[in-house]
């Protein structure tokens, strides 16, 4: 067995989480700094009709990004799994049947991108110069979605095994190529908007042979085959399973903020949409170290139950959210004492209104307990259980829609903020009540077979 592995095995898992979650953390902080490149030179460079144009072409982004949760879920699954379980022979063309989904599902994002990419931007409500800017824009970015859904896809197969530090390591590199490219094609040779897409297209080329050479050379602890056509139907069903949840999350988290930034429009002024704009980039940007924590968490459980240890995965489970819990108390705090001072940031010289900080307040406090539902929904995933974790994705949805909207009806603009915090209360407690279930669950063979 591989040391990683038998770390991941055997190691206090306290420890375990503090080697594996800073590199995480550190990696979704670099991977946002990224989200922010194209517009940042462009808006500066290039003027406000190019920015808008990209801002339009974000919702088109959602679909590659949703192809990339999709197939990151269920090979991370399948990949972790198979390596507690020590099963050689169940990895050896996941890297090649990774390079097949992603080459039909990339290669068709492309293709249709890229021949469709001025009337995908006029549907959008781009016209005039903002309509040239997005299409511009757009058709650079799609012909390069297979180097972008294969290499962050990737990626996963690296963490997947634990090894999180080499992964931000190559995330880092390709952010930092991004940044030069794009300076140099949108600044040094005036290539506009199709410089900044390059730049991108290129740092994903770049992220791709990164990841490739090292799973290729062996340094990861899969044992891999060599590079081959490949297509397994059953393997295939069983990644798409597990990875529909996180597919389905990621496609409609677009839809959730078109909904949620309407009723703001409708029931409240320009300021107050301005407001809630800045709360919300707080509130979202606040969760970021749970993600890098989940990143850690995902290998943890899926080598542990692949190999039979069931308890344990569960342990790592509880360790993880009390890890999560705390950290966002302590990303939080700043938020709750001085909410004034820290949407300064964002409003500089905006007087607020006591019941506008309140709210605010009321928010970054139901953030506390985003890890009750987050670290529960990557054990579904990371253990295989993939009707329960599209369920839960599914029935979220079903929750979000009558709150958001019928809540506001009473209540004028405060029942969005309200609907916000019970929809995450009540999806934490049913998920946090459903893991209970499952873990006690899975425990019953292992009570019988010790009482045995």
């Amino acid at each position: 067995m591989r040391p990683a592995t038998h770390a991941f095995l055997h190691d206090n898992l306290w420890h375990l989480l503090r080697r594996q979650a800073v590199p995480g953390i550190l990696g979704m902080l670099i991977v946002s700094i990224n989200s922010l490149v194209d517009a940042v030179f462009v808006g500066r460079w290039v003027g406000p009709d190019a920015l808008a144009g990209l801002v339009l072409v974000f919702p088109l982004t959602v679909i590659n990004s949703s192809l990339v949760a999709l197939l990151s879920a269920g090979f991370s699954s399948v990949a972790s799994r198979s390596l507690g379980a020590d099963d050689p022979a169940r990895q050896r063309d996941l890297l090649n049947l990774l390079l097949t989904l992603s080459l039909v599902l990339g290669g068709t994002v492309s293709l249709l991108g890229y021949g469709f990419a001025r009337q995908a931007v006029a549907l959008l409500g781009g016209t005039g110069a903002v309509l040239r800017y997005g299409a511009a824009y757009y058709e650079i970015l799609a012909l390069g979605g297979f180097f972008t859904l294969l290499s962050l896809s990737s990626s996963t197969l690296i963490r997947a095994t634990g090894q999180i530090r080499q992964a931000m390591t190559y995330s880092a590199t390709a952010v930092i190529t991004n940044m030069v490219l794009a300076a140099t094609f949108v600044k040094g040779l005036h290539m506009g908007v199709r410089g900044a897409a390059l730049g991108t297209g290129l740092a994903m080329l770049l992220y791709c042979v990164l990841n490739l050479q090292h799973l290729l050379r062996g340094r990861t602890a899969l044992a891999l085959g060599p590079v081959r056509p490949y297509f397994n139907w059953p393997l295939t069903r069983e990644i798409v399973g597990i990875g529909s949840s996180a597919f389905l999350m990621q496609a409609t988290s677009f839809v959730r903020q078109v909904l949620i930034f309407k009723s703001v429009a409708h029931y409240g002024t320009a300021a107050e949409l301005a407001f809630f704009g800045a709360v919300y980039r707080v509130y979202g940007f606040s969760q970021l170290p749970v993600f890098g924590l989940l990143q850690a968490l995902q290998p943890t459980v899926g080598i542990n139950h692949g190999a039979g240890n069931y308890l344990r995965s569960q342990q790592a489970v509880r360790v993880f959210r009390l890890a999560g819990i705390g950290l966002l108390f302590l990303v939080s705090l700043p938020s709750l004492l001085f909410p004034a001072q820290v949407l300064d940031l964002l409003l500089p010289a905006t007087t607020f209104a006591t019941t506008d900080l309140a709210q605010f307040r009321m928010l970054m406090l139901v953030l506390l307990g985003t890890p009750l539902a987050s670290t529960g929904y990557v054990y579904f995933q990371a253990t295989g259980q993939a009707r329960l974790a599209t369920t839960l994705s599914f029935g979220r949805e079903v929750l979000f829609v009558p709150l958001i909207l019928l809540i506001p009806r009473f209540l004028g603009l405060p029942g969005i903020y309200y609907g916000l915090a019970l929809e995450n209360v009540t999806y934490a407690l049913v998920v946090l009540g459903v893991t209970t279930w499952s873990f006690r669950r899975a425990e019953e063979p292992v009570l019988q077979a010790q009482g045995a």
